[in-house]
């Protein structure tokens, strides 16, 4: 890797919503064969709803809001977290907690709420099997994270759940596609692997870069959107633990043409004063 390379990485630099990110880069110098090898696969594996089950997460924080906060307030917190979701396309905990405290002035209303956060147990948002697929895939190569989000609380999930530990090199950015570009010329010589939950984000990337290969994990909110996009993915698993029996040295599944059909809930059975009678024989 170039100097040049090494001197555009700046980690852990705290982002403000009007400033574009730097390439966020965690160098794992305890790896030495893995983020640059020149050859083998080279996995970009998402983080929220693919390695961790951020919808969970997000029930902890609802409740802990709660407890901090009570009801009323803590339903006013996450209005204001939608608000600042929307506008700046990014779930940024840091700064939704500095505005929501201004509006307030509310006593130690950031440390209070910043440390919501701290006590949060991500290990226990892990997927079933997630480390154990990441464990899988280095087998055949790198695996790093692709992830976006904020510089201060989506680094700390992904250092407290052990992703971080557990991959070659995490790639942290709030806005990551931007920085899609960069990180194609530099594994060029790899063979490319994509996992995402979001369709429309793999159906970008393969647009784009036709060369690589899309793994679609059907899990999370997002898995009851509009399946469309999703024809664009090479591969299509339901959970995130299915890839353990992926192997890149074999030919991928041949895809339906026809998007996967959303879920439907389990009808009751019925009464049997709800079953037709049965005909009459006379």
């Amino acid at each position: 890797m170039t100097d040049n390379q090494d001197n555009q990485s700046q980690p852990d630099r705290q982002l403000r919503p009007d400033q574009p990110d730097p390439p966020a880069r965690q160098p794992r110098p305890d790896r030495p064969n893995g983020p640059d090898r020149p050859n083998g696969c080279v996995f970009f594996i998402d983080v929220d709803n693919t390695l961790l089950d951020n919808d969970k997460i997000k029930g902890s924080i609802r409740q802990a809001l709660v407890t901090v906060l009570g009801e009323q307030e803590a339903g006013r917190f996450w209005r204001h977290h939608d608000q600042f979701r929307s506008r700046q396309e990014l779930v940024d905990f840091p700064n939704i907690i500095k505005e929501y405290c201004q509006d307030h002035h509310a006593q130690d209303c950031d440390v209070r709420l910043g440390q919501i956060f701290e006590n949060i147990f991500f290990q226990a948002a892990l997927f079933p099997r997630a480390l154990e697929v990441v464990r899988h895939l280095k087998q055949f190569g790198s695996v790093f994270v692709f992830s976006e989000g904020d510089a201060t609380y989506q680094r700390r999930k992904i250092d407290a759940s052990g992703i971080t530990a557990a991959v070659d090199e995490v790639y942290c950015y709030t806005h990551k596609l931007q920085y899609l570009p960069e990180l194609i010329e530099r594994y060029a010589e790899s063979r490319l692997y994509f996992i995402d939950d979001r369709g429309e984000k793999l159906a970008d990337i393969k647009r784009q870069y036709p060369q690589v290969t899309t793994v679609l994990v059907c899990q999370g909110h997002y898995n009851q959107q509009d399946h469309q996009p999703h024809q664009l993915a090479d591969l299509i698993v339901e959970k995130v633990g299915e890839l353990i029996e992926f192997d890149p040295t074999r030919p991928l599944p041949p895809q339906s043409t026809q998007p996967p059909q959303p879920r439907q809930s389990p009808q009751p059975p019925q009464s049997s004063a709800d079953q037709p009678a049965p005909p009459s024989t006379s």
